[in-house]
């Protein structure tokens, strides 16, 4: 699916937190103060495998589906899943390199990653946590992000997403109970990949009315806060450490609805399109 394409259906994304859902599961835990209201990604994966993934197997509620498209609720932010035929057998992941890919984080109460790695263990496979990440006080596959005061579990999905649990000591958010499908506050990160990390940083900074996180550099930033974060990756970063099976950051058509400012901004440097207010 081309850009132009991928963007035609953002009028239609936009209103589908209106639709009533096609199943529950058990009513989400909210962030009080979302960033990342929804974001919109291609995929190659059968949309009836990303269903039983992110509906059957993580709980989320089913907001919408059909045979394009696949909207589910993380907390406070509508995830949807594009579905574009792979342009042969051998794009599919992870019989082969993989189609569209991206990297995004849900956050969880701060004080239950040890939990949460638990129940996602049940569910998949964690990547392992290199020796400079790792916190003695968890197991080896939690990741200790000791500048941002936090720590993380990763993992692929179905579609080989990069995907992250991150709890954030910084916030407000202990829950009582064990870890469930509750659990999933928002999606607080989302990876945009370009060729030039910090003159899209400094794009996107001002037009969007948001500041540059703790920490970053040539190849990495990390703009907003807590509660939201878009991460900007140079092309060629390696994603999936640890896993055993490593992928190479490309840009691939994203749409982020953020809370803030109003303003649109369509990206020349990768198929973005991102909506504030």
């Amino acid at each position: 699916m081309d850009r132009r394409n991928f963007i035609v259906g953002a009028a239609a994304w936009m209103i589908a937190h209106d639709l009533l859902a096609e199943g529950t599961a058990s009513v989400p835990r909210r962030d009080a103060d979302p960033r990342i209201r929804g974001i919109r990604l291609q995929t190659h994966h059968p949309l009836e495998a990303m269903a039983d993934f992110y509906v059957g197997a993580m709980g989320m509620r089913r907001v919408r589906s059909g045979p394009r498209a696949l909207v589910v609720e993380a907390g406070a932010t509508r995830l949807e899943f594009v579905y574009e035929e792979p342009t042969s057998a051998d794009t599919v992941w992870p019989q082969g390199p993989g189609g569209a890919f991206y990297h995004f984080a849900f956050n969880i109460p701060e004080n239950k990653i040890a939990a949460a790695r638990d129940w996602q263990l049940e569910r998949t496979p964690l990547f392992e946590t290199p020796d400079p990440m790792r916190d003695p006080a968890f197991a080896k596959d939690v990741r200790h992000f000791r500048s941002w005061n936090a720590h993380s579990v990763f993992f692929y999905d179905p579609a080989g997403n990069v995907v992250e649990h991150i709890a954030r000591h910084d916030m407000n958010n202990a829950a009582p109970g064990a870890f469930s499908p509750k659990d999933f506050l928002c999606v607080s990160e989302i990876a945009l990949v370009t060729d030039d990390v910090e003159a899209l940083a400094q794009r996107l900074m001002p037009d969007l009315a948001i500041e540059q996180y703790r920490g970053g550099g040539q190849f990495f930033r990390a703009l907003g806060d807590e509660h939201g974060l878009v991460l900007l990756f140079g092309r060629g970063r390696e994603q999936g450490l640890g896993s055993g099976k490593l992928r190479r950051a490309a840009p691939f058509p994203c749409e982020i609805e953020l809370a803030g400012t109003s303003s649109k901004v369509a990206l020349p440097e990768g198929p973005y399109f991102i909506r504030s207010g």
